[in-house]
């Protein structure tokens, strides 16, 4: 487990103006974040900055406290039982890997749009461990030769303008 501060001491400054460095930074990956609010409220604390570093990495998010305003919810999943903390956070890694996902699916249907190739429904997922990533595209039909190796590249360049990155990404693509 990694923080942004340390739990008894304060918001500021965080680990990334120290030597410590930012754990967002450092090369074990954050396979989730979670936030502890004991009140819910509106404004997010100063305690809270990390949520939002996180946010923007696009790391999944979880929000641990009572049920009420949460300035995070729009891109975090909410955790009201202590007891659910590892269910939250599948559901949080699960939806981060759908928004990863969904650009990747876009552009391999406008590949085989502008191919004019009819290979039926296209799905893609993404799993994460750590600082891997597995990015799986399946057609209904096969593929035209060649045209693999080029969706292929377009999904990895497509994800590399994403969030959530990984340092090291496998790709596979199939059908039928």
């Amino acid at each position: 487990m990694v923080r942004c501060h340390p739990a008894d001491g304060p918001g500021f400054p965080c680990a990334g103006l120290t030597a410590e460095g930012c754990p967002l930074d450092h090369a074990l990956a954050v396979d989730v974040a979670i936030a502890v609010r004991e009140h819910a409220a509106a404004p997010p604390s100063a305690d809270e900055a990390g949520v939002t570093c996180a946010i923007r990495a696009g790391v999944p998010v979880v929000v641990v406290g009572p049920p009420g305003p949460d300035p995070f919810a729009p891109w975090a999943e909410a955790c009201h039982a202590p007891d659910d903390v590892g269910d939250a956070c599948q559901r949080a890694i699960d939806a981060a890997a759908e928004r990863r996902a969904a650009p990747l699916t876009a552009e391999v249907r406008r590949l085989v749009d502008l191919r004019g190739v009819d290979v039926g429904e296209v799905s893609v997922s993404v799993r994460r461990h750590g600082d891997d990533a597995r990015i799986s595209v399946h057609t209904e039909r096969p593929l035209p030769p060649g045209l693999a190796s080029t969706v292929a590249m377009r999904v990895h360049a497509v994800d590399l303008r994403g969030t959530w990155p990984t340092t090291r990404l496998d790709i596979g693509v199939s059908s039928g």
